[in-house]
């Protein structure tokens, strides 16, 4: 039998700050979370803005013996997760260990470490670097760590899919449940990226945004006519996943219900979209196969929506194809436009911030959407939140090396 798979607890470190009450009061108001970096010197790079994190401190959530043992992306998994533990009601309880299992990852690894580890390296010689280099760079380490720190104990995958590895932790996550080889799974994804190597890196890529004259803050612009690239967002989240039984049995709180998951991949190049958009279309068209799902009863989207000036375009086609002239009827919007870009963790994070939107009501808006693209002519709800009812909305996340992952949520109702 197939079982049903539910969320039962969320939790999110971002640019506003510890917790999902934070991240929802923020996009929710249309709140603009990126910034001028100051914590680095930019003056080299093309692009000087991000959504840094802000307002955490490792001391409030691990004990000081852990702290140099970890990167501050494996710190901030932590924080999310232990928010979304507790959300779910199962800290502390009296599970099989080996009945819960964790999926999670990021795309670039301990990036911050890496620098650091590297610098010291080259300065100082190989016997100066820290023994716990390797360990803060992997990316296996958030799922294990994790296992550590909760005692959870069934299966553990670490996962590194580039921008959608945080959807694909999801689904992994979800078919382990409906195929019974886990009761309950944590999901965490996180990402440092607002740092040096990674502005280095894809500044020469010539990905991220060119600066926006007078106001930087509005150098991300999704399916603008004058976007110029992606802007980096740190951030981590988490979700709780299990069973229906198992939520139902222990009387949790159930926010919705993961009821379709797809994975697909272009076959066409290392960073660019197919300019068919072949595989965007294929993994939403299967994820509503696998949801069992019409295209009409789809009443919102949250876009991979990354402000570069080809995803927005194959992101918009592939929609169009799939939805034919009803594409034109549902609210399409890109979180990206307030928090930056979280690359690994982007999926985990615009997941929550769907649910939220479903159980809330309310859709949160595009940014800086002020010259509409004619090629991007679908309804991005720019400016401003709206209310609706949403009851079944599709996720989208698209990722370097082809990568394509979409998930389904239905809001739980009353049965």
């Amino acid at each position: 039998m197939v079982r049903r798979v539910v969320i039962t607890g969320m939790g999110a470190v971002s640019t506003f700050g510890i917790g999902v009450k934070k991240l929802w009061e923020a996009v929710s108001t249309a709140r603009n979370g990126i910034k001028v970096i100051t914590h680095f010197d930019t003056s080299q790079f093309s692009c000087n803005v991000g959504a840094p994190l802000n307002d955490f401190h490792a001391e409030d959530f691990l004990e000081k013996k852990y702290i140099p043992t970890l990167d501050i992306h494996q710190q901030i998994a932590y924080a999310a997760s232990l928010e979304a533990v507790r959300d779910a009601g199962i800290e502390g309880s009296q599970e099989d260990p080996f009945n819960i299992g964790v999926v999670g990852g990021n795309s670039l690894g301990g990036l911050f470490s890496i620098e650091e580890e590297t610098g010291r390296y080259h300065l100082k010689g190989k016997n100066r670097i820290s023994p716990f280099a390797i360990p803060r760079t992997t990316v296996n380490m958030i799922p294990g760590l994790l296992a550590i720190f909760f005692r959870f104990r069934g299966p553990n995958i670490g996962i590194s899919t580039s921008c959608a590895t945080g959807n694909i932790s999801l689904g992994v996550a979800s078919r382990m449940i409906r195929g019974g080889g886990a009761e309950a799974v944590l999901v965490c994804c996180s990402e440092i990226c607002v740092t040096p190597l990674a502005f280095a890196g894809f500044t020469r890529m010539r990905a991220l945004a060119k600066k926006w004259e007078p106001d930087p803050t509005k150098s991300l612009r999704p399916f603008d006519r004058n976007r110029s690239g992606t802007l980096f967002g740190d951030g981590a989240s988490a979700l709780f996943l299990e069973s229906l039984e198992h939520a139902r049995k222990r009387n949790a709180r159930i926010y919705a219900e993961i009821i379709g998951f797809a994975s697909t991949d272009d076959g066409y190049h290392i960073t660019a979209p197919d300019p068919e958009g072949e595989g965007a279309y294929q993994c939403m068209k299967r994820a509503l196969m696998d949801a069992r799902v019409l295209p009409e009863e789809v009443e919102y989207i949250n876009a991979h929506g990354t402000g570069t000036p080809y995803n927005d375009e194959i992101e918009t086609l592939a929609i169009k194809r799939l939805f034919g002239d009803y594409a034109y009827k549902i609210p399409v919007s890109a979180s990206k436009s307030m928090i930056g870009h979280q690359l690994g963790a982007a999926g985990t994070t615009e997941s929550i911030l769907t649910i939220v939107a479903m159980n809330e009501g309310i859709i949160p808006p595009t940014l800086n959407l002020e010259t509409p693209d004619p090629k991007c002519d679908l309804d991005y709800v720019p400016h401003i939140p709206r209310r609706k009812e949403v009851r079944i909305a599709l996720t989208n996340s698209f990722g370097f090396g082809g990568h394509n992952a979409c998930l389904i949520f239905k809001k739980m109702q009353e049965e």
